[in-house]
C-alpha cells in the first residue's frame, strides 16, 4: 500500500539516470496509450516494492509526480494536523475538565480503531511482501496505544493525529484510485484495496470518538499534542523508506 511506488520514490541520483535514459522514455511515453499513461509500474523485490518505473505520463510528469519523499511526509503532516485542528480539538470556552477524569467508553472504541489500524497495516505488509517497512510506519499507533492510561483528553488529542494522519492517506489514495490525483500513487491489489476502506473506516470511527474526548483542551496543549502526534507518524513514514529499513544501499 504504502510503497515506493505510491509515494512516487524515484531516486535519479543513485540510479545514474543519463540524460539518453530520459530521452528515451520521453519518446516511450509518446506512444503509449492514454490508458497505459497513468500507471507508475513497481518492481517487487524481496523486500518489497523497490525500483519505480514511469511508463509515460501523457505530456509529461506532473508536479506531484515530481515531489520529493520528504515533501510530501511534510503534507501529509499538515493536512492531517489542521483536519485535527480545524475540526476537532479546540478549546472549550468556559469548560472546565479535568484532565484525570474517569476515561469512557468512547476511548475504548478509539483504542479499538488504533489497533484495527495497525493490524490492517500488517496485513498490508504480508500481502504485499512490506512487512518491515509497515511495522515501522504503525510504530506511532502503538505508541499511543501503549500511552492509553495517560490523561484522557491529552490522549484523545494524540490518538485524533495518529488517526488523522492515515485517514488523510487513505484519502489520497482513494483520490488516485478514482484518477482524480497522483499524490499518493502506484499498483494496488484487490486485498489492499479493500484494506484502505478497512483503515479508513476505523481512522473515521476512531478520530470522531477521539475528538470527542479531547475539544476541550485549550490550545496552548492542544496544538504541540497535535503537532507532536502527526509528526511523530509522519516521520516514521519517511524513515520507513530508508535504506537501513528497506535494506538496500
Amino acid at each position: 500500500m504504502l510503497s515506493c511506488s505510491t509515494l512516487g520514490l524515484r531516486d535519479r541520483t543513485a540510479k545514474g539516470l543519463s540524460q539518453s535514459d530520459m530521452s528515451s522514455k520521453t519518446t516511450a511515453a509518446a506512444s503509449a496509450p492514454a490508458k497505459q499513461s497513468v500507471v507508475a509500474v513497481a518492481t517487487r523485490t524481496t523486500s518489497g516494492y523497490s525500483t519505480v518505473r514511469d511508463r509515460g505520463y501523457g505530456g509529461g510528469s506532473s508536479t506531484e509526480d515530481n515531489m520529493t519523499l520528504e515533501t510530501k511526509t511534510i503534507i501529509l503532516w499538515i493536512l492531517a494536523s489542521g483536519l485535527v485542528l480545524v475540526f476537532g480539538v479546540r478549546g472549550g470556552a468556559g469548560e472546565r475538565i479535568h484532565p484525570h477524569q474517569r476515561r469512557s467508553g468512547l476511548l475504548g472504541l478509539v483504542a479499538a480503531s488504533i489497533a484495527v489500524v495497525a493490524g490492517a497495516l500488517v496485513i498490508v505488509g504480508l500481502v504485499s511482501g512490506t512487512l518491515r517497512i509497515h511495522l515501522v510506519q504503525i510504530s506511532p499507533l502503538l505508541l499511543v496505544l501503549a500511552l492509553f492510561t495517560s490523561p484522557p483528553q491529552w490522549w484523545g488529542a494524540a490518538a485524533a493525529s495518529v488517526l488523522s494522519f492515515w485517514l488523510v492517506t487513505m484519502a489520497g489514495i482513494w483520490l488516485f484510485l478514482l484518477g482524480l490525483s497522483r499524490f499518493l500513487s502506484g499498483t494496488f491489489s484487490s486485498a489492499e484495496v479493500i484494506l484502505t476502506v478497512v483503515i479508513g473506516v476505523a481512522s473515521l470511527a476512531g478520530l470522531v470518538a477521539a475528538n470527542s474526548k479531547a475539544r476541550h483542551l485549550s490550545p496552548m496543549t492542544s496544538v504541540p499534542i497535535v503537532l507532536v502526534a502527526a509528526g511523530l507518524q509522519s516521520l516514521a513514514l519517511w524513515f520507513s523508506y530508508q535504506p537501513l529499513i528497506m535494506g538496500r544501499g
